[in-house]
C-alpha cells in the first residue's frame, strides 16, 4: 500500500483519482464524474491497468471543478470588441446597435458631423455682433479712420480664430476601433475640409 508522501507524488507528477479529487474540491464522486467524463481525458499511467482508478492531471480538472470567483461583467468591461470570442461578436454588436439607437432617441447619442454643424449654429450670433463692433461704435463715437481700420482688423482676426479653432477642434477626427459610440460599420472620418464646409458656411471666414 501506497504511504502518503509516494501518494502525494503520485498525484501531482501522475494525476488524481475521482475519488481523489472529490476530497480535495469538496464534491461528491458522482459530482466530480459528471463534471470530468467525456470532457477530459485520464492521465496515462505508465504500467495501469483496467482495475487501477483513473486519474486526471489536476492542471487539466480545476478549471471545470472550481467556482471562478471572478465577476463576469467586470471582465466583459475590459474586454475590446476585436477580442470578443467570434461566436458572441453578433450579439455584442446588435446590443450595442440597440444601446445606441435608444440613446439617440432620447437625444443623448449625436454624431460627430452634427456636433460640428451644431458649434457652427451656436457661433452665429457671436460673429454678428463681431460684425457689428464697427457700427455700434460709430453710433456713439465718431471714428477716425485708423480706428476703422483697427475695428476691421481685430473683427477679421477674431472670426479667423474662431473659424481655425473649430476646424482644429475636429481635425482627421476618427472613432478609435473600440469606441463605443459609433456601431460597426458606421464609424466616419471628418476630414479637414468637411469641417471647413460647415465653418465657411456660417461665415467664419469672411
Amino acid at each position: 500500500m501506497s504511504t502518503k508522501p509516494e501518494e502525494d507524488a503520485r498525484i501531482i507528477h501522475i494525476g488524481a483519482t475521482i475519488a481523489q479529487l472529490g476530497t480535495m474540491f469538496g464534491l461528491s464522486q458522482k459530482t466530480v464524474s459528471s463534471k470530468l467524463i467525456g470532457r477530459v481525458a485520464p492521465a496515462k499511467v505508465k504500467g495501469a491497468t483496467d482495475k487501477d482508478a483513473a486519474r486526471y492531471h489536476l492542471r487539466d480538472v480545476a478549471p471545470l471543478l472550481c467556482d471562478p470567483q471572478v465577476d463576469i461583467e467586470e471582465i466583459l468591461k475590459t474586454i475590446t470588441p476585436a477580442k470578443i470570442p467570434p461566436m458572441l461578436q453578433d450579439a455584442f454588436w446588435k446590443a450595442q446597435k440597440s444601446r445606441l439607437d435608444v440613446e439617440e432617441k432620447l437625444g443623448n447619442l449625436w454624431d460627430t458631423e452634427r456636433v460640428v454643424q451644431i458649434l457652427g449654429e451656436a457661433f452665429k450670433p457671436c460673429r454678428m455682433a463681431i460684425l457689428m463692433f464697427k457700427e455700434e461704435v460709430e453710433q456713439q463715437e465718431e471714428l477716425s479712420a485708423s480706428t476703422r481700420a483697427l475695428l476691421d482688423t481685430m473683427s477679421d482676426s477674431l472670426l479667423t480664430a474662431l473659424h481655425n479653432n473649430l476646424v482644429e477642434a475636429f481635425k482627421d477626427y476618427k472613432p478609435a476601433e473600440n469606441e463605443h459610440g459609433a456601431p460597426i460599420g458606421h464609424a466616419t472620418t471628418l476630414t479637414v475640409e468637411s469641417v471647413e464646409d460647415v465653418a465657411e458656411s456660417d461665415g467664419f471666414d469672411d
